[in-house]
């Protein structure tokens, strides 16, 4: 036991062992050597330098025995350090002359003493050394987990030392970050590891009877299985002597004795432990014994010795006769508590009698009582009770056989009893009894947690050698009941004590210790290595218990988070230690809490500090569930927060408690105990829930935070009791194959009982807890309950639980509650089944509370004559409850019948009366429910029920200030009977039952929808019958809130809810100033007005309205003017008029600065050309719809088209026009003109000009115009928030009131999603779904999805009726303040409460849910409202085909609008004015604009003529247009594949690790490292199988065989095979491949062929590659062996590409097993029968392997070739992947993102492809781009294909099903994936070449790439002549001497080598001493000096052009970036003071 205490090491008390230098640094550094400069004080109190010299400063003594702890007054550390750290070592500093000895064959256990002296945060790590030198650190890749660091505790495991010395060094490393100091400290002691003596054995025991004839005599040893001495390393000295033998010969000691008494045969081997006696050949008289002695010895082992007698019988018919023990192996390690069995060996006759006898046993040995100490005796059988050979000494049991009475036979056991440890003071005395004085408590006496204490016992004598001491002492908190736990079924309670472990080590005494309160008694086991042990229980001793305020400040100092002991030792991760203080502390708790102490702060810090430990281990487990059953006893002291801490702990608890005991791999003890100490403090949580909430509502108080803590802290409760159906259902059940299994926990009030069941099972059910439960829960059948959600092969079974008390007392309507709360739920593997709506109610029986009928019983005790009715005058007490009557007589000789009549309101009579009954209930109305045990229960013949229904008692009914009068009247018998006289005693009982279930995950609340009361209910129990067992949908109610309690608040400590109300406020003030301008603006907008110097024709038929559409794309609007035409003249009187309305597109930069000018078409005429123009408004902005009246001299008739164009003038002329809308006032004509297409030079066509015909109805209703129509309409006037911006200027909306809904629909969002906030958490979350290796979560669950219906139920209403309001109102005053009054009542009210919720909620959530709806409110409106417009709009597009309507108010002429008048003499006003301001600049840019650009006679008469600008200067504008669209397209082209390559780039080395290179070096290490590189032969593949590759890869095994619970781990103990080894064969075919010549035939006529695909064997064979159709008895079993041949697949196989072959995946295999026995027997078996033979040709070793401190996968292929030269080729391979990514979401993200790439250009592409196809396919940069884009696709194919895979294994692995061949599978994808990957990085790094082409040096290069391509080919041939020729001469001349050249690929790497100067000119010397040197000098002269010049000079030629001329079309980018950046700064810094300035610069710019 390892312990941390402060601020001292204190062990000196404890510890008694000699003094010994050691090393503990104080100066805080270490040197290289691991000594320090400063050291801790020796045996004689002196400071020491490590080197020897004293030095004078002060020190502490840490080793002295009996010396104070502090040496000098006022101590501070070496060197003035603020913090240090002090080391020891438990088991003392040894010196190498005085070393620690422990068995090589047990545990050898150190333990750290370590202490902290710092006022600061620190960090510590622990590191532990064994060296078996100074300089040698011994490879301890053989530890358990976790071994090295971080842990106070070195355990290692039996052989894990070899024999010798060792120094075992602990170094602890503190690190103060705060102060940037490192302190280290060191200690060091001596250990000797030994072995156990040898204990010698020989066949047939101590004597055995044989016939003349061979007689065998085998030697062997064995003390523990897996220390035997190796074979090799043993001596055998044999010695014969006659005990019977007539004339004996003289013999002399040794092996001569033996043969001259016996006869030495010729199988006898005295040196390897076999003697071979023939007494054929030697006569040996009939009837003789000879005893055979047998001494084995081994260096540095203690001898064995041992004998047999061998009786030679006298009758030679008579065969041998012997003992043996078939339940030990080895007669000599025979343990005095176990039973001995002997029995006669196989093939032994024993008919005729036989006499079992004790012939030898010690001098003080009682003797065998063979009546009542033998269990069993037979003729061949005998079994001996345990502990009945206790005395130490040899026995020797003997068998003797009477078959022929005048030769018996003999066979003798012989076996030796060892004492157990004793005290060496009592080693003469053998005592039967240990005293318990030998072991001692220091101090006697004390208090606990103010004390220390320590144990110590005097030293043992044991024979074995070194002893284990083991120290416990049980914890009895008073009045505690723990849980009893029973699994399986009806199996023994485990044991519950609280026994503490304290300390395992190898010295006698333990360190200082915090005991807890109590009387206390102690025991001691001390151990030997082999079993045998010694108990010492101590006298009990008394541990006083603190003051409370010694417990806090212990409680205090002990969890404090920096430097307190409990996170210390927690971080070194020593949970036994952890726990064993806090389990202390809470122990004093209890205590105190028992005797009436206020323990509630001592409470809320422990349990505080239990929910932040992470647990480890299983000792982790049940530390923090004592602690929490211990801190929780006393209810009363347990807070709101340290119940929800609780909670927290107990469910992490269960979830460890699950993870550890995954397939039974913890003993069902262990899980049984655990679960006791976890299921009570559940209990204490719920007790404390309901006493916490019983005070609350005692006060009155219906909602608290006290209630909310409650209702958190019962449901995560029960939440951990789901994880605990989960451990015994999934985990422990599927060990057992009872059909009726079950697990039973329970305590005095909370019962819970887990049955498995079948889910096919239609047999009737009842749960129960037997012995315990008072109630059940019978149900038709579980295949009911389960219906079809348990079909797919899980576990299912059901959780019964009853509680005495109500757990869910914090609900509003508990006070309904009062009797038992019944559960039951179906479980189906990890999930509870929903069950409801069954055909068939289930009952459910439970006990009413004592004190529940007090409210609702009346009991009427009275006599009544027969004939008389008796009426009693009641009261109902709670509605919709059923009314019982039950009647006790006192009378049991009453036959008559008894009526009973109840009435409402007044008493009843025989005629009148509301309801009626006559009992007793027939015999076959009776209602009966199965019971246990075949019984049954049956329902009181003398009582009447009315269900709830019936009697229907309402609200009303039970008015406290007006009840209802109830009157039953009884009468016993008839009127006939009154004159009898005779009376009858009886009791009524009248009461009142109601049956209700809990909604724990929405409500809360106890519900009756579904349950009815039941016919058996009576005063003392309730019967329910439901139809449901949970309620899985309904209304979810929103979160409570206390107004009273929230307006008690300090809103200045959360003022969060407050805040984002008055920001949004605030907000909407800032922007009603902006949208009342805004507005003001569209008052010009929306009017119509003649254009100028425009005369209007009064004839209305001559009246046109133009309006005018423009686009919402980018710079779509115009500066220019925009002229329509008309052919019929330019008269200037008045004629036909026409309102035009012009749209403009809604894409971005719609607008223009151009003038516009139409011309209208008609059947009849044509009109002039109308210029677009006006003075007094913007036109043509991006989205706006312009309407102009104009006239024509004559009415144009019918229009047929319309042609439109602009000037092209202003600096952003390019314009969208959406459409345009004519409408003849005087026919009421409208005619649409759909464009839909840019009017601009550098968009579209490049076209100024547009005939647009007249659309009709099929037109104006195709897929496109709809949609563009639908979506601009929807998203600037239909969409409540986008049209605030984008608001049409007649929509009578305006952006104020557009806002202003805004506002109030905000506030009405923020109150509903407060108001169910967090309650979709208390909901079931649906299954996951399982998606390229991502486990994605459905978005939404029906209870979210009803949160959502009614948030929505209470905000649309209000909300709509606002925006009906604004939209359909008139602008009537009244009408108007009630809509703003409505507007500002909704936005208070919701705002108000919002405030108030938060303030309920208090900060911490009050703040996660602001931050929560401020990011779904933003990610809701960018995002999800913009695609859902679309979306609709294509809906409507494709469904609907109507036009869209124009909703908005035709344009009016603005002369007389009010507001337009103010509006323009303001803007008037305002245009006067100039500036430089910013609020001059936007004016600029808006009001002014149209007057600067184009509405003004400003334009030159070119730009105002009446046809569209020159062809000449349109085609230079257009040609400077597509320039700059190529540069922008350049620029745009880089940066989009610089993003397209970023992401590639993120999306490959976000999934790599760069450990996975040390990884593969590490499994290399480990695996391919040993004996692989000494496989030369199949003898030697074998042996490294068995002595290196199984070892390796599973783990060892401890001494009794059994593995380590990680039964699949590399010896570094961090690296875990996922399935067993897999070894492949691939061999030739039987039968002649080949034949040597035939003059050669005389050596051999047979040959070995090569590998191939042809010669390779896929036939079936059974063992010794038997062909299977030449086998007769072959059976199913011998045919699936390894020598089956298995076909791999097509498609997910990969060949292995080998030195001498291909070797394909299929081929012969066998899974070595799971442990390393089973491998290594497999491994055997298949050498011994010859697997791999003359015709194996290779041998593929597999093995994935996984790392989950790394999460890396290593597929590991190991391949042995044999190939026909008789030599072994050896390969290995490890590929480390990442197969599982922790980021999975970003890397999902990351590949959406890339298929969008791949998406975008695969498009682009096409495009290119198919406008210029021959084009595209000679450029180079094209197969660049369809390489990039194939290659990208196949990426992600190949990636998503792996991960099916992978997920395919997952589910296989979880199934314990092999899964190598799907991970090797996955790997082979996944490396398929990253050379795509690496070549998708690479040919998008090379484009930038292409994409960087406007750099001179770039360009330059390139183009000396394309235009020497053809020299460099022409050159590239010749060279490559040149290179073969070397080639061919090279392999020629060295192919049999130098590997290098050893074939032609071999020949030209070389050379090739050679050419960039790497060679070696000796190895072509030793190949030839002349050509060598010929070749290498005329290759070298050849290739560097000629053929490297001419290469290097056509590059250099090429360059020099291209650099003199450079292509300045390619060159110009830098220009143009230039240029546009000054451009953009020197507009931005020029403020137009003359629009003629500007408009000139502009055209000079644009033209």
């Amino acid at each position: 036991m390892a312990v941390v205490s402060l601020p001292r090491v204190e062990s000196s008390l404890c510890r008694g062992d000699v003094p010994a230098p050691s090393c503990s640094c104080r100066d805080g550094v270490a040197a290289a050597n691991g000594q320090c400069t400063v050291c801790s004080c020796t045996a004689d109190g002196q400071p020491r330098d490590c080197r020897g010299p004293v030095v004078n400063t002060p020190c502490e003594t840490v080793h002295a025995p009996g010396c104070s702890l502090t040496t000098a007054a006022g101590y501070a550390p070496p060197g003035g350090q603020p913090c240090y750290v002090t080391v020891d070592i438990l088991e003392g500093i040894r010196s190498i002359d005085n070393p620690l000895r422990e068995h090589r064959c047990g545990n050898i256990i150190m333990n750290a003493l370590v202490s902290f002296q710092c006022d600061h945060a620190y960090k510590v790590s622990v590191r532990w050394t064994v060296r078996q030198s100074d300089t040698q650190v011994l490879s301890l890749e053989a530890l358990p987990d976790d071994v090295i660091t971080d842990k106070l505790r070195l355990s290692l495991q039996p052989k894990t030392l070899p024999l010798g010395l060792f120094m075992v060094q602990v170094t602890v490393t503190m690190e103060v970050p705060e102060v940037g100091h490192t302190s280290i400290g060191v200690a060091q002691t001596w250990l000797e590891v030994i072995p156990f003596p040898i204990v010698a054995r020989v066949s047939g025991f101590a004597a055995r009877t044989r016939p003349l004839g061979h007689v065998f005599v085998l030697a062997a040893l064995s003390y523990h299985p897996d220390c035997r001495v190796p074979s090799d390393q043993l001596s055998y000295n044999w010695t014969c002597e006659a005990v019977s033998y007539p004339n004996p010969p003289v013999t002399s000691p040794g092996i001569s004795s033996c043969e001259a008494l016996l006869g030495l045969g010729a199988f006898s081997d005295p040196d390897g432990g076999v003697l071979h006696f023939d007494t054929s050949t030697k006569p040996v008289p009939l009837d003789s014994v000879v005893k055979v002695r047998l001494t084995i010895a081994a260096d540095g082992h203690d001898p064995g010795h041992t004998y047999i007698d061998i009786h030679t019988n006298g009758d030679p018919s008579l065969g041998q006769y012997r003992l043996i023990n078939p339940s030990r192996n080895n007669p000599g390690d025979f343990i005095a508590h176990e039973m001995l069995h002997l029995t006669m060996g196989p093939g032994v006759d024993y008919s005729g009698p036989n006499l079992w006898s004790l012939v030898e046993a010690p001098a003080d040995f009682p003797g065998l009582d063979w009546n009542n100490d033998v269990l069993l005796v037979t003729e061949d059988t005998l079994k001996v009770r345990p502990n009945v050979f206790t005395v130490p000494g040899y026995y020797t049991v003997r068998a003797t056989n009477y078959l022929n009475p005048a030769f018996p036979r003999i066979g003798d056991y012989r076996f030796v009893v060892i004492r157990n440890p004793v005290p060496l003071r009592l080693l003469q005395d053998n005592p039967a009894e240990i005293p318990p004085d030998v072991c001692s408590v220091r101090p006697a006496d004390g208090v606990s947690l103010v004390d220390k204490f320590c144990i110590v016992c005097e030293d043992f004598y044991d024979e074995v050698g070194p002893l284990k001491m083991d120290v416990k002492y049980k914890v009895e908190p008073g009045g505690i009941e723990a849980a009893t736990v029973k699994f399986p079924g009806e199996s023994r309670a485990a044991p519950t004590d609280i026994v503490l472990n304290v300390f395992s080590g190898w010295v006698f005494y333990t360190p200082m210790l915090d005991i807890a309160p109590g009387n206390i008694t102690v025991e001691v086991l001390i151990s030997s290595a082999d079993g045998r042990s010694t108990t010492i229980q101590l006298d009990p001793f008394f541990i006083a218990n603190p003051a409370i305020e010694d417990l806090i400040a212990y409680t205090e100092e002990f969890f404090d988070s920096q430097v307190g002991p409990f996170y210390s030792l927690l971080s070194m991760r020593s949970s036994a230690e952890t726990f064993s203080g806090a389990v202390a502390a809470a122990s004093v708790i209890a205590a105190l809490g028992g005797n009436g102490d206020d323990i509630t702060e001592a409470t809320d810090m422990v349990a505080a500090n239990m929910a932040n430990v992470e647990l480890q281990d299983y000792d982790g487990v049940t530390g923090l569930a004592t602690t929490i059953m211990l801190v929780t006893a006393y209810p009363e002291f347990v807070s709101g927060n340290a119940q929800v801490h609780s909670s927290m702990s107990l469910k992490h608890a269960f979830g460890k408690l699950r993870d550890l005991s995954v397939n039974n791999s913890l003993p069902v003890e262990e899980v049984n105990i655990a679960t006791a100490y976890i299921f009570t403090g559940a209990a204490h949580v719920f007790k404390a829930s309901e006493v916490k909430a019983l005070s609350e509502q005692e006060d009155g108080v219906e909602f608290s935070s006290m209630l909310e803590k409650n209702r958190e802290a019962t449901t995560r409760t029960f939440q951990a009791l789901d994880v605990l159906d989960d451990i015994y259902l999934s985990n422990m059940m599927p060990a057992y194959d009872d059909d009726d299994l079950f697990a039973d926990i329970f305590t005095s009030k909370i019962h819970v009982r887990i049955k498995r069941e079948d889910p096919g099972d239609s047999s009737e059910q009842l749960y129960t807890v037997a012995g315990v439960s008072d109630s059940f829960v019978r149900v038709l059948s579980f295949s009911s309950l389960a219906g079809d959600g348990c079909l797919g092969g899980e576990t299912a079974g059901v959780q019964f639980l009853e509680s005495n008390f109500n757990p869910f007392e914090y609900s509003n309507n508990s006070r309904l509650v009062e009797s038992d709360v019944v559960g039951l739920a179906v479980k189906c593997g990890n999930s509870t089944l929903p069950v409801s709506g069954l055909s068939e109610p289930i009952d459910i029986l439970t006990r009413r509370e004592n004190k529940s009928l007090d409210e609702l019983m009346y009991i009427f005790t009275t006599s009544s004559r027969l004939g008389d009715i008796s009426t009693f005058h009641f009261h109902a007490r709670t509605n919709m409850s059923a009314m019982g009557f039950s009647l006790d007589l006192n009378s049991t000789l009453f036959p008559h019948d008894v009526t009973l009549w109840l009435r409402k309101h007044e008493p009843p009579t025989p005629d009148t009366y509301d309801w009626t009954a006559t009992l007793p209930v027939p015999e076959d109305q009776l209602v009966t429910v199965p019971w246990m045990n075949g019984s049954s229960l049956t329902s009181g013949a003398y009582q009447w029920l009315l269900p709830e229904d019936e009697i229907a008692i309402t609200d009303l009914d039970v008015d406290i200030y007006n009840r209802t009068d109830y009157f039953i009247g009884v009468r016993f018998g008839s009127e006939v009977d009154r004159s009898s006289g005779e009376t009858v005693p009886f009791t009524l009982y009248v009461f009142e039952t109601t049956c209700v279930y809990f909604q724990e995950n929405e409500t809360h609340l106890w519900q009756r929808d579904g349950c009815r009361v039941g016919p058996m209910s009576n005063i003392t129990h309730i019967h329910c019958q439901c139809d449901h067992l949970t309620k899985f949908a309904g209304f979810v109610p929103p979160n409570p809130l206390n107004i009273r309690e929230a307006f008690s608040a300090n809103i200045l400590e959360n003022p969060t809810g407050l805040i984002l109300v008055l920001a949004v406020f605030t907000s909407y003030v800032m922007g009603v100033i902006w949208a009342r301008k805004a507005d003001r603006r569209d008052i010009a907008k929306a009017g119509v007005r003649l254009l100028p110097g425009h005369k209007l024709n009064p004839r209305k038929d001559c009246q046109y309205l133009i309006t005018v559409y423009t686009g919402f794309r980018g710079n779509a609007g115009t500066t220019a003017e925009v002229r329509t035409c008309t052919h019929a003249g330019t008269h200037t009187h008045t004629h036909c008029q026409y309102l035009i309305t012009v749209y403009t597109g809604f894409r971005g930069n719609a607008g223009t600065t151009a003038e516009i000018t139409l011309v209208l078409y008609g059947i009849q005429h044509e009109s002039r050309p109308f210029t677009l123009r006006d003075e007094h408004r913007i036109l043509f902005e991006q989205g706006s719809v312009d309407s102009f009246l104009v006239s024509t001299e004559e009415p144009l008739g019918v229009l047929t088209h319309m042609r439109v164009w602009h000037n092209n003038a202003g600096y952003s002329p390019s314009w969208y026009l959406g459409q345009i809308v004519v409408a003849n006032r005087g026919t009421n004509a409208t005619d649409f003109f759909l464009s839909n297409r840019w009017l601009a030079v550098d968009e579209d066509d490049g076209k100024i000009e547009r005939l647009i015909p007249t659309a009709g109805e099929e037109e104006i209703t195709l897929f496109r115009n709809l949609f563009l129509e639908k979506s601009s309409r929807d998203m600037n006037d239909g969409h409540l928030w986008f049209s605030v911006a984008g608001r049409p200027a007649r929509s009578p909306f305006t952006r104020v009131q557009r806002l202003s809904c805004c506002l109030a629909l905000l506030y009405s969002t923020m109150l509903t999603n407060i108001m169910f906030f967090g309650r979709g958490d208390d909901f079931d979350p649906p299954e996951p779904i399982r998606f390229a290796g991502l486990d994605i979560n459905p978005p939404i669950s029906l209870p979210q999805l009803m949160i959502g219906i009614q948030s929505a139920a209470i905000i649309l209403p209000v909300n709509l009726l606002i925006v009906f309001l604004f939209r359909n109102s008139g602008t009537q005053k009244g009408a108007a303040a009630r809509r703003w009054l409505l507007v500002w009542s909704a936005s208070f009210v919701a705002a108000f409460f919002t405030v108030l919720y938060t303030l309920s909620f208090g900060k911490a959530k009050a703040e996660a849910w602001v931050c929560t709806f401020v990011t779904s409110f933003i990610t809701d409106l960018f995002l999800v409202q913009p695609v859902k417009l679309v979306l609709v709009a294509m809906l409507f597009a494709l469904f609907t085909k109507k036009p869209v309507e124009d909703g908005d108010p035709a344009p009016t002429p603005t002369g007389d609008d009010e507001e337009y008048i103010i509006f323009s003499e303001n803007n008037s006003r305002t245009t006067e004015k100039s500036g430089t301001s910013a609020t001059s600049w936007m004016r600029y840019f808006t009001i002014n604009r149209a007057a600067d650009y184009g509405t003004n006679p400003k334009f030159s008469a070119e730009e105002r003529s009446t046809s569209p600008p020159d062809e000449e200067v349109l085609a230079e504008a257009r040609a400077r247009s597509a320039e700059k669209r190529k540069r922008r397209a350049a620029v745009l082209e880089v940066l989009v594949f610089g993003l397209f390559v970023t992401v590639i780039m993120l999306t490959a080395y976000q999934e790599r690790s760069p450990l996975a290179f040390y990884m593969t070096q590490n499994v290399k290490n480990q695996l391919v490292g040993g004996r692989f590189s000494k496989v030369k032969d199949i003898e030697s593949f074998w042996s490294w199988v068995q002595h290196d590759l199984i070892p390796t890869t599973r783990s060892a095994e401890w001494y009794n065989g059994r593995t380590l619970a990680a039964d699949t781990v590399l010896q570094d103990m961090l690296t875990h095979p996922l399935d067993s080894v897999q070894l492949r064969q691939l061999r030739l075919k039987q039968g002649q491949l080949c034949k040597t010549p035939k003059r050669m035939h005389h050596i051999t006529p047979l040959c070995t062929a090569g590998f191939s695909k042809l010669t390779e064997d896929i036939d079936n064979y059974t063992q010794g590659w038997i062909r299977q159709n030449e086998t007769v008895n072959s059976t199913v079993e011998e045919i699936e062996t390894p020598w089956m041949y298995k076909i791999a697949s097509l498609i997910d196989s990969f060949p292995y590409f080998g030195q001498h072959g291909t070797y394909h995946a299929g081929g012969y295999n066998v899974p070595l097993g799971k442990t390393r026995a089973s491998g290594l027997r497999l491994a055997t078996f298949l050498q011994q029968r010859g697997w791999l033979d003359e015709r194996t040709r290779a041998v593929i070793v597999e093995l994935i392997l996984y790392n989950p401190h790394a999460n890396l996968f290593s597929m590991v292929t190991l391949v042995v070739e044999f190939t026909n030269l008789g030599a072994a080729y050896r390969g290995a391979e490890v590929v480390t992947l990442r197969l599982m990514q922790q980021e999975a979401i970003l890397l999902l993200a990351l590949r959406a993102v890339l298929a969008v790439f791949i998406l975008f250009f695969i498009i682009k592409e096409a495009e290119r492809l198919f406008s210029r196809p021959m084009e595209y396919l000679k450029d180079f940069w094209s197969w660049v781009e369809l390489l990039v884009i194939v290659i990208g696709v196949a990426t992600l194919g190949v990636y998503f294909n792996a991960q099916s895979i992978i997920d395919k294994a997952a589910e296989q692995r979880a199934s314990s099903r092999s899964v190598l061949d799907l991970y090797k599978s996955a790997v082979n994808w996944f490396q398929v994936y990253t050379y795509l990957l690496a070549l998708l990085i690479c040919c998008g790094t090379l484009k930038f070449i292409r994409l960087l082409r406007f750099n001179s040096h770039v360009y330059a290069l390139t183009m000396t790439i394309r235009k020497s391509g053809r020299p460099l080919l022409l050159f590239t041939i010749m060279a490559g002549i040149v290179l073969m020729a070397f080639t061919q001469m090279g392999n020629f001349l060295f192919g049999i001497k130098l590997q290098d050249y050893k074939n032609m690929l071999t020949s030209l790497q070389s050379l090739c080598i050679m050419m960039l100067g790497s060679f070696d000119f000796d190895a072509l010397v030793d190949g030839h001493y002349i050509l060598g040197p010929l070749m290498f000098f005329s290759y070298q002269v050849l290739m560097q000096f000629i053929l490297l010049s001419m290469f290097m000079t056509i590059l250099m030629d090429v360059y020099a052009e291209e650099s003199q001329d450079p292509n300045t079309d390619d060159l110009r980018m830098v220009g143009f970036i230039r240029e546009n950046h000054f451009r953009g700064c020197w507009k931005s810094k020029s403020f137009p003071v003359n629009g003629r300035e500007e408009q000139q610069h502009e055209n000079t710019a644009g033209l």
